[in-house]
Parts: C-alpha cells; sequence; structure tokens
C-alpha cells in the first residue's frame, strides 16, 4: 500500500475517476467515522495520529474533487504526471 502523502485523491477517497460528487461525499462519511475511543485505548496514540492525518488527507481530497474547477485542474495535473488515475480506480 502507498503511503499516504503518494496516494491520489480517488485512492485516498477509494472512489473511481468518474465519481460524482455525491459518491465522492458518501465516501468520504463512509471512510471518516471517527475512532471510537475503546479503539483508540486498544490501538494507542500513534495509530490515532495516523487516523488524524489520513482524515487531514481525506478533507483535502473532498475539498479538490467536491470544486468542479479544482478538480478539472487535478485531473489534468494527474494526466501530466505518473499518476494518472484509471477510471474504475
Amino acid at each position: 500500500m502507498k503511503p499516504i502523502r503518494e496516494r491520489t485523491h480517488y485512492e485516498l477517497l477509494e472512489v473511481p475517476a468518474t465519481a460524482t460528487l455525491d459518491e465522492i461525499r458518501a465516501s468520504f462519511e463512509r471512510l471518516n467515522q471517527p475512532p471510537t475511543d475503546e479503539q483508540v485505548a486498544a490501538s494507542g496514540l500513534a495509530e490515532a495520529a495516523a487516523h488524524q492525518a489520513l482524515h487531514e488527507r481525506r478533507k483535502e481530497a473532498l475539498e479538490v474533487l467536491g470544486d468542479g474547477e479544482r478538480r478539472a485542474a487535478y485531473d489534468r495535473g494527474l494526466a501530466s504526471s505518473s499518476h494518472r488515475p484509471s477510471p474504475g480506480a
């Protein structure tokens, strides 16, 4: 699995590049359920910090993919780099 910083916004939100805004928002909500106190106690603070970092990256992904102009610019950048999203990503 790629490190969080190397994942595309689509990979972070586990949606294809063709996803609609509703699909993107639904995935964000599904993926960003806060850990329970019991989960934090069982996994420790380091994992809780990693969860928070992932949440922040997903928020950024939602902000970009949720704005038509920013998404188009992001997609153009991906198309010109090695992080090209596949239609079914």
